[in-house]
């Protein structure tokens, strides 16, 4: 809108320079036809009187009035002439005027288009930065979704490798107490084992010391009993042989059994029997007699002690 009322501006400016001037162009025509005119009228005298011959001093008086008229026409010429030339001066100053207001107008119009261009420039900058922060904003967002996605993978993970942890420590924790309970349990086991051992041999030597056994013990190559050590030691090898053939030890906890066993002199079961005890634990007894590898005695001595001989076996 302003920009259109500035050319209505401009447009009734040129209209109104352009009418002053025809106006100007106007009156001198007129002017000059007036000049003329008078000027013709004046020569068309001089003639008459050329061919007249009249009384000068009647001629003066005559013509002194017509001297007059031509000093008033050129007076008149002279005003109009002065008028013609304020009208033009002033003419062409609401030119200059005009022209002046025209070029304020035009230079207006100008710094207007470039505001305009300056202020198109400045909102399309201010859109680029706009757009730029948004893309910034959105980079800034999908890196923080990133990082928080990579945080929780790791959370995740860590949780993960904490439980397998905690599973791997429970796990150990777990296998330690049966392991010590194990312990425990063949610690017992070797106490009872011993004190079966040593029972056993009590029992057998009671047994070889009696008058059925005496007969046998003597009928040795030498003539005697092999030693307290190596007797011993050969029963705890008979026991532990028959024990690594024994399962399920603590389903005959407290029980006991007495067997008869005769072996050969590589230390080869011949025989077994039960004597005396709780049969359950007897029948496990001599399966697992018949299925383990007793040694070899180790002298001739210990093995008439044990060529026939009782034995109290408890798990």
């Amino acid at each position: 809108m302003e920009k259109f009322t500035k050319e209505n501006k401009l447009n009734y400016a040129l209209i109104l320079s352009g009418f002053l001037h025809l106006i100007f162009i106007i009156l001198i025509i007129v002017n000059s036809s007036r000049f003329k005119l008078n000027k013709g009228s004046q020569g068309d005298k001089d003639n008459v009187i050329d061919a007249i011959i009249v009384d000068p001093s009647a001629m003066t008086e005559k013509y002194q009035p017509q001297k007059n008229q031509g000093a008033e026409s050129k007076l008149v010429l002279e005003r109009q002439k002065k008028e013609a030339q304020q009208q033009s001066e002033v003419l062409s100053k609401k030119q200059n005027e005009e022209q002046q207001r025209l070029k304020i107008l035009e230079e207006e119009r100008l710094q207007a288009q470039e505001n305009e261009k300056q202020e198109i420039i400045k909102r399309k900058r201010q859109m680029e930065e706009s757009h730029q922060r948004l893309v910034d904003q959105q980079k800034q967002i999908d890196a923080a979704i990133k990082k928080a996605q990579e945080e929780q993978k790791q959370v995740k993970l860590a949780a993960a490798k904490a439980k397998v942890e905690a599973k791997r420590i429970r796990s150990e924790i777990e296998k330690k107490a049966q392991a010590e309970q194990k312990r425990k349990k063949a610690a017992a086991a070797a106490k009872k084992k011993s004190q079966n051992t040593t029972k056993n041999i009590d029992q057998l030597f009671d047994a070889l010391a009696s008058p059925q056994n005496t007969p046998k013990i003597q009928t040795t190559e030498r003539g005697k009993k092999g030693s307290d050590t190596e007797i011993k030691s050969y029963l705890n090898q008979i026991i532990h042989a028959i024990q690594s053939k024994f399962y399920d030890a603590s389903l005959y906890k407290g029980k006991t059994c007495h067997l008869r066993i005769k072996l050969a002199p590589d230390g080869k079961l011949i025989s077994i029997r039960e004597e005396s005890g709780d049969t359950d634990l007897c029948q496990a007894a001599v399966a697992a007699a018949k299925q383990a590898h007793i040694p070899k005695p180790p002298n001739k001595d210990v093995y008439q002690v044990f060529k026939n001989a009782s034995l109290v076996f408890t798990p």
